[in-house]
């Protein structure tokens, strides 16, 4: 694979010409300049390749264009808009000797033109030692790129109550994936399309879990007393105002990803073979996308004493970040599953702790039957000067 951080020039192994792109128009055609050219400043001669699934790149114009990529018109290249539907937008790029061969996803190779046609290049069928079809890939400026940081393998296990009935519901939020997700394919209504690639060529996509409370499932029970509650798990947030519309993937019920082209364009349906192995998340079965519900559920206390209980989830956290040698996060999504739900519970000392404000460890015990070590616990964490 090509470095993923170099802006390359692309020339012609034969003619030693240069793809261009004429800076001010969007939708210009690609053609072969030389740098000695009067007139080759108003051109663009960089280019980002972007990796995507299948061995495959996204050939992006870098000086400007707003990020327009090459695009197949008839057997001629154009740039224009990146779109995660457009399969002729994607190039294999394949070593030849010292050179590449650039190979459209239609099977076409590109073809540097001859004669009067020395300034055009189109696409045509692959011919063995034909240097018109061999380019040189020369990096001319380096990106830095944000270093991938350990992940987290196992998420650790769900809280659980004290002997003083103490407890914090949230474990602290483990990374437990992280990828690139080339510019091209975000939608940051913060910075525009050339800024965009000149300061983040790629953004940073991460995923975050952890156990939190169950909103709805903290319940108290009196001894041998049944009682029956709703919680809440999924997400709260409008998925299409904030992944799908960034980066063009939803959260269905199944908490699986699937794939969508947002309105706005871009969209990461091109990388979904490296977003869901990089985020160690499933595609999705169901067509359902994930929204707040309430999940109906019931508990009972079979012991003599008081007993709280609250339910816990495993919630996931995926978050989107501008890297410029920082990182500032545009976009982030919680969802929990229900499937992940699990119960703890722990004896209800109210009656206990007001005893022992006037009452003898031994008295105490003999009234509530909790021994007499778990008072002396309880009361060194609840009076505690």
């Amino acid at each position: 694979m090509l470095d993923t951080n170099k802006v390359y020039e692309i020339s012609n192994l034969a003619n030693g010409l240069y793809t261009s792109t004429y800076l001010s128009l969007d939708d210009s055609g690609v053609s072969l300049m030389s740098k000695k050219d009067e007139d080759i400043d108003d051109y663009n001669l960089k280019w980002f390749l972007f990796p995507i699934d299948n061995n495959q790149y996204i050939i992006t114009s870098y000086g400007a264009n707003n990020c327009k990529v090459w695009n197949v018109k008839n057997d001629k290249i154009n740039v224009s808009t990146y779109s995660s539907t457009n399969s002729v937008q994607k190039w294999q790029i394949k070593a030849k000797d010292s050179s590449y061969i650039i190979q459209s996803d239609n099977g076409k190779v590109l073809t540097a033109g001859v004669g009067q046609s020395l300034g055009i290049v189109r696409l045509t069928d692959e011919f063995p030692e034909n240097s018109n079809q061999q380019w040189n890939l020369t990096p001319v400026q380096t990106i830095q790129l944000p270093q991938k940081p350990k992940i987290d393998e196992k998420l650790k296990d769900h809280p659980e109550y004290s002997e003083t009935g103490n407890i914090n519901p949230k474990t602290t939020p483990q990374l437990m994936g992280w990828t690139l997700v080339p510019c091209i394919m975000v939608n940051d209504s913060k910075i525009d399309k050339n800024t965009q690639i000149k300061t983040t060529p790629y953004y940073i996509f991460k995923k975050y879990k952890y156990w939190n409370l169950a909103k709805g499932s903290n319940v108290s029970l009196l001894p041998h007393q049944k009682r029956s509650y709703d919680y809440e798990w999924g997400t709260e947030k409008n998925q299409k105002t904030t992944i799908i519309n960034t980066v063009g993937l939803q959260i269905n019920i199944d908490s699986g990803m699937k794939f969508e082209v947002p309105e706005v364009g871009g969209g990461t349906e091109d990388i979904k073979t490296q977003l869901t192995e990089e985020l160690k998340v499933e595609y999705s079965t169901e067509t359902k996308i994930m929204t707040k519900y309430q999940e109906h559920s019931e508990i009972d206390n079979p012991t003599n004493q008081p007993m709280n209980s609250i339910g816990l989830l495993i919630y996931t956290s995926l978050e989107l970040y501008r890297y410029n040698g920082t990182e500032i996060k545009i976009m982030d999504i919680e969802t929990s599953d229900h499937d992940t739900y699990t119960l703890t519970s722990y004896p209800n000392h109210k009656e206990a702790l007001l005893l022992l404000t006037n009452h003898s460890y031994e008295e105490v015990e003999e009234i509530t039957k909790i021994p007499k070590h778990t008072l002396i616990k309880l009361k060194k964490h609840y009076f505690k000067k």
